[in-house]
């Protein structure tokens, strides 16, 4: 991770595949294994793998690693107590009982014998991280599925005995493509068969990632949960809050109606103590009048009379007429008061029509934010079935690539048995060649002989 970014894109996980585990696979199952495990730690399907993710994978590599050599190391126990057993028995016998032993050593590795003991099915299911339960079950489903009894199946065997299994567990296309590779990472030899020892270890880790996807789907799930109830709660005491905010304003709105009274209430009082006032003055310029009407009436009383009688009429006029304008303006006041009231109610419902409109905004957006959150679950569905019709893709390939390199290594071995065969035809001819010239120089020195001997002669 040069760039520091905490992420590794899928050429620099290959790279890192090939640090950790160069040693332990050959580079073209390597290839494979990195793209089909960078895709199953990319659940986010952005590209990359954080070092949590990578983490994961890594646990997992390891463990079907060292189960494998556990597997290899009890397989390779067991032929060796078959040959030690076959070399003990057929102390001093000839070949063809030796021959015989080896094969019984053979037919005991069989699948058929080991799926008819039950106690070492259930001893390498252990070793494979199966309960008995689980070990049962798939070892009546391969024997249903094995109708001929060879002990092996076949890749749409295999298929069939996946769907018996885990059928209720993935969908259709993803267990397909999962069979599919699990086959060919079962079917170490190329034989195009798995028996049943083989299975147990893939039905192993598939129980072991399936448990696994179990888990972490349920620890999103929780943290999922959580984070709805942190939602919940933020939004309960936003309303909570904006209640109070409303309750407050309400609260302010009555005092502030409450204050108006109190002082319409007031200046009704101070104007009834103004007219008072008002009043007490003109009586006390009453008296005076009367004062000067009496000194007047000492002088005239006929006449004083007369105009008291009229003053006293004129003056009950004016009181009536006072008292009348006291009246309406009483009653100015109580309306005005009616009036302050209605616009208080006026004032508190539209508060109330405020508080039910940000109430339907807020449902409103809460639907959106719904919509929202189920278009993004729809595009990552899709997202997902889009990667994995480029897994299929990409493991067609990878199938084609392994019969290319397969063909090529095939016409290699060919071309190599047509060179020995050129090679051990030119040695032949030149076997022959001396041969013939061997021949010759014995028919020289026989003529050269018989030269001699007649030279001897004559």
């Amino acid at each position: 991770d040069e760039d520091r970014s905490g992420c590794v894109n899928e050429e620099e996980f290959r790279h890192l595949m090939e640090q950790l585990f160069g040693h332990r696979l050959k580079p073209f199952v390597l290839k494979r294994v990195s793209a089909i495990k960078f895709r199953m730690a990319d659940e986010d399907g952005s590209g990359e793998v954080d070092f949590k993710e990578f983490l994961g994978i890594y646990g997992e590599m390891m463990r079907e690693h060292a189960q494998a050599e556990e597997e290899a190391a009890e397989k390779e126990r067991e032929k060796q107590a078959a040959r030690e057993a076959a070399e003990e028995d057929g102390a001093g016998a000839d070949a063809e009982a030796q021959s015989e032993a080896r094969g019984g050593v053979e037919r005991a590795e069989g699948d058929e014998s080991i799926i008819g003991n039950v106690e070492l099915c259930k001893r390498l299911g252990k070793n494979a991280g199966l309960s008995e339960d689980d070990v049962m079950a798939a070892r009546d489903q391969f024997m249903k599925i094995d109708e001929d009894r060879s002990g092996c199946v076949n890749e749409e065997e295999f298929r069939h005995l996946m769907e018996q299994l885990f059928g209720h567990r993935l969908k259709p296309f993803v267990l397909k493509r999962v069979s599919a590779i699990k086959f060919r990472m079962a079917d170490e030899d190329g034989s195009g068969e798995v028996d049943f020892k083989e299975f147990l270890g893939i039905y192993g880790e598939m129980m072991r990632e399936h448990a696994q996807a179990e888990e972490e789907a349920a620890e999103k799930e929780r943290e999922k949960q959580a984070a709805r109830e942190a939602e919940e709660e933020a939004e309960a005491a936003r309303k909570a809050e904006e209640e109070a905010e409303a309750a407050r304003k309400a609260e302010e709105e009555a005092e502030a109606a409450r204050k108006a009274e109190e002082e319409a209430e007031a200046a009704r009082k101070a104007e009834e103590e103004a007219e008072a006032a008002r009043k007490a003055e003109e009586e006390a310029e009453a008296a005076r009048i009367a004062e000067e009407e009496a000194e007047a009436a000492r002088k005239a009383e006929e006449e004083a009379e007369a105009t008291r009688k009229a003053e006293e009429e004129a003056e009950a006029a004016r009181k009536a007429e006072e008292e009348a304008e006291a009246a309406r303006k009483a009653e100015e006041e109580a309306e005005a008061a009616r009036k302050a009231e209605e616009e208080a109610e006026a004032a508190a419902r539209i508060a109330e029509e405020e508080a039910e409109a940000a109430r339907k905004a807020e449902e409103e957006e809460e639907a959106t934010r719904k919509a929202e959150e189920e278009a993004e679950a729809a595009r990552k569905a899709e997202e997902e079935a889009e990667a994995a019709r480029k897994a299929e893709e990409e493991a067609e390939a990878a199938r084609k690539a392994e019969e290319e390199a397969e063909a090529a290594r095939k016409a290699e071995e060919e071309a190599e048995a047509a060179r020995q065969a050129e090679e051990e035809a030119e040695a032949t001819r030149k076997a022959e060649e001396e041969a013939e010239a061997a021949r010759k120089a014995e028919e020289e020195a026989e003529a050269a002989r018989k030269a001699e001997e007649e030279a001897e002669a004559a």
